[in-house]
Order: C-alpha cells, then sequence, then structure tokens
C-alpha cells in the first residue's frame, strides 16, 4: 500500500528500543527502502534491573526512543500499560489490524480502559508440541495421553524404553514454560500441592548443570548433543515427540506425517499459552504522528513489513504456513484457542532450580523466595 502517509515523513529517523533482538521482527530496512524513513534500533537486555531502570526512565520522560518493543512475558510492558505510558492508538488502520488478529491478541492490546495501547507484531509458536502418529502408535502411545501432564511423562517413559524412538526436547525450557503456564491458569501462589508436583517431577533425579547426569525423562538434549550420555542425532525418522526444540520448525518434509497439539496440562481447564512480541509509542516522544503512521503502515501490510506468524484468524494471509497441511491447521488450532501470556512476575533466573538439585535449598524454601517475589511484583 504505497499510499500510506508515511510517505510524507521521507527522510526522517525513528528510535526503536527493542528488549532483545528477538523482540524486534519488523522488516525496517524494506520499509525504509519504499518509504523513505530510517530507523536506527537500540537493543536492551532480558533482565529485570535494566527493565526496572527503563521504567524509571519512562516515567520521568527522559528516555530517547519513538516506539519501544517487549514480549507480552515482559514484566515492563505490564507495567507501561498500567502506569499510560503509551499513545493511545487511533489510527483507522491499526483498528482494522485488531479486528483481522485472533481475538485474544485484539484483547492484549485493548487496555481495561478502552484505549488501544500497543500494535501486536509477531506472536511466538514456539510453545507447541510435535509428534509423528504413527511412531508414537508403535509404542503404544496415543495423542490423547499427551494432553495432561501425568500422560505426557508416562508417556515418554513408554518412549524411552522403546529403545527405537526419541523425545527430542530442551528440558530446562519446557520446565520453564511449564511454570508459566502454571503462574498464568493458577496463579502467584506456589504452595500447593500441584506446583509441588510439577517441581518435583521436571526437576528430581536429574542436574541441569551437569555435562553427563542429563534429564532422563527427556533423553535427547539436541540443542548440545554433549550434554547427553548417548547422543543421538535429529532426524524425523527417530521422532516420536518434539517440544521446546531449537531444530527447524516447517515440519513440511516429504513423507513425514507432522501433527502439532498444545503442551501438557496441569489441570483440567488449563488454557495453552503464547508470546506476543508488540510495539508502542513512547508518550514523550517528540515524533509521535510519524511513529503513529510507521505502525501503521506495518500494520495495513499484512506481512509485508514483520515476520509471519499466527497472527490472523483468516488463513488466506498465510504462505509460510501451509493450511493445505494437517500440522499448520494443528498448529492455527493451537494459537486460535490460546490466551495471551502475560508475566506478573520478573523474569526469573534459574538459580531455583540449580540451587535445588544441589541441595543448597529445600523445596519450602525455593517456594517461599518464589511467593515473595511473586508478592513484591504484585504490590508495586
Amino acid at each position: 500500500n504505497m499510499d500510506s502517509r508515511l510517505s510524507e515523513y521521507e527522510g526522517e529517523t525513528l528510535t526503536i528500543y527493542g528488549v532483545s533482538s528477538q523482540a524486534s521482527p519488523i522488516y525496517s530496512t524494506s520499509l525504509s527502502a519504499d518509504y523513505g524513513v530510517r530507523t536506527a534500533y537500540t537493543i536492551g537486555q532480558y533482565d529485570f534491573p535494566t527493565q526496572e531502570e527503563l521504567r524509571l526512565k519512562l516515567l520521568a520522560g527522559d528516555f530517547d526512543v519513538d516506539i519501544y518493543m517487549f514480549y507480552t512475558n515482559s514484566a515492563l510492558g505490564r507495567a507501561i500499560r498500567e502506569d499510560g505510558i503509551y499513545v493511545p492508538l487511533t489510527d483507522g488502520e491499526i483498528k482494522n489490524e485488531l479486528d483481522r488478529c485472533f481475538d485474544s491478541v485484539a484483547d492484549y492490546a485493548t487496555n481495561d480502559n478502552g484505549d488501544i495501547w500497543c500494535v501486536p507484531i509477531r506472536v511466538f509458536d514456539d510453545d507447541i508440541l510435535y509428534y509423528i502418529p504413527e511412531h508414537l502408535e508403535a509404542v503404544g502411545v496415543s495423542p490423547e495421553e499427551l494432553e495432561t501432564f501425568d500422560g505426557y511423562f508416562a508417556a515418554m517413559q513408554k518412549i524411552k524404553d522403546s529403545g527405537d524412538y526419541y523425545t527430542f526436547s530442551n528440558a530446562c525450557s519446557f520446565g520453564y514454560i511449564m511454570k508459566q503456564m502454571y503462574e498464568h491458569n493458577h496463579g502467584m501462589n506456589y504452595d500447593t500441592d500441584l506446583f509441588r508436583k510439577m517441581y518435583t517431577t521436571l526437576f528430581d533425579g536429574w542436574r541441569m548443570d551437569s555435562r553427563y547426569d542429563y534429564d532422563p525423562w527427556y533423553s535427547i538434549n539436541p540443542v548440545s548433543n554433549e550434554y547427553a550420555e548417548d547422543p543421538v542425532p535429529y532426524s524425523a525418522a527417530s521422532t516420536a515427540i518434539e517440544v521446546n526444540n531449537s531444530t527447524p520448525l516447517d515440519k513440511h518434509e516429504e513423507g513425514v506425517n507432522w501433527r502439532a497439539m498444545g503442551l501438557p496440562k496441569l489441570a483440567e481447564g488449563d488454557k495453552d499459552v503464547f508470546t506476543l512480541t508488540y510495539a508502542v509509542i513512547n508518550p514523550y516522544s517528540e515524533k509521535k504522528e510519524l511513529a503513529e503512521a510507521y505502525l501503521s503502515c506495518i500494520a495495513q501490510n499484512g506481512f509485508k513489513y514483520k515476520t509471519e506468524s499466527l497472527l490472523y484468524k483468516d488463513k488466506s494471509f498465510y504462505t509460510k504456513y501451509d493450511m493445505r497441511t494437517a500440522v499448520d491447521n494443528d498448529r492455527y488450532n493451537v494459537l486460535a484457542n490460546a490466551e495471551c501470556l502475560e508475566t506478573v512476575v520478573p523474569f526469573t533466573s534459574y538459580n531455583y532450580i540449580y540451587d535445588y538439585q544441589d541441595g543448597l535449598k529445600t523445596l519450602d524454601e525455593i517456594i517461599a523466595e518464589l511467593n515473595r517475589e511473586a508478592e513484591m511484583a504484585l504490590n508495586e
């Protein structure tokens, strides 16, 4: 859409802050080539002290950035919305964009007071479980068994015992997203039987920092095969389940019947979650009109200026995802019914796992620390 009002700002420069390089999935070079608006990126760090410092700068109005971009699982993003440190967006193209998005995405971008406070940019579909039905059947596992936490771990044991197929997973990442799913579905109180069961199931019996004593449930860590005692090269031919993995996720190999589903649920009624990257205009920017025109241009051009992701209800928008395939329809259905993950507590380091596994702290002490952190964050 070359009629965008962004053309009026040819030669000007916008400064964009991203909480990490992954939080900036805008094709700024292409956009600059089409409209002559340049961008200068500032990349921050994904740790809470840096974000808290940034929050204070934003509150004081002394942060020299026009647009900031965050994940929904960033504690700072929540503070920005609640503190009103944004420019309410009234552009018609941005409103149309929210109508195109999944309802949970549009709901997130709309504040409780009715403001459109951010523009959705990218949905991450990392937290999806992939499986090959024929390989599960060969070891006596049905996809339905993977829907629950207990069923998933029972299935993993069957797969491991078979010796023919493997679960390719990153145990650390899986543990962290399960903690986030617990927080999203059950709140910030960790002193519950459900959390204790989840924690001991995930972290007992192995050492996260050990080179050889890798988690026996997961069998394989393809991110760094040397950590596994008997590393197995990743291949679809040997895969039964793949989750939170760093291998290519296009899942369109010829002759492989990939399917997808949500992650196992800790309790009945739990919802799948996804992380969203979004853009917000700094209310203290001197280029607010340009910033809104920039975001409007991105919004009205589908995936031309941003990474393709499962953002829209209309399947015709997608080219990377092939909706003629079962696996991409599975992915679409998971995201269509998932909820936007919003972090309330700051990013928690893995020390709560290390200290427990090293015997430095008991589970009761770990839970007490997590509850203190949550209480501090909720009462800020």
